[in-house]
């Protein structure tokens, strides 16, 4: 049901059971220069673009994100845009490689 929903409501759904693989192929086909570029950048991200890049990382959808922040949902989606871009992102699958990679995920 709940990929149903997620599908109903616009997002992707990956099955628990096939992230790690997927992942793992995800990362294995990476080039380490990108990486090192991305991590560069980091410092870059604001406070709050941070904060919803690992919580989109985490696989919070933009309505669930504006309402634990407070923000509106074009505030998020505008954070998740100018974050990613930051980092040279583009799209949620790499931003969870790459919020692994960073640690951001831990403890979660």
């Amino acid at each position: 049901m709940r990929a149903i929903h997620r599908v109903v409501a616009g997002e992707r759904y990956v099955d628990p059971s096939l992230a790690g693989s997927l992942l793992a192929d995800l990362g294995s086909r990476a080039t380490r220069g990108r990486d090192a570029e991305r991590v560069s950048r980091v410092g870059e991200l604001t406070p709050r673009e941070r904060e919803v890049l690992r919580l989109l990382a985490l696989g919070h959808s933009n309505k669930e994100i504006a309402w634990s922040l407070s923000i509106s949902v074009k505030t998020v989606e505008t954070h998740r845009a100018s974050g990613m871009a930051r980092l040279g992102l583009t799209s949620r699958a790499t931003l969870v490689r790459f919020a692994l990679a960073e640690g951001w995920l831990k403890n979660e």
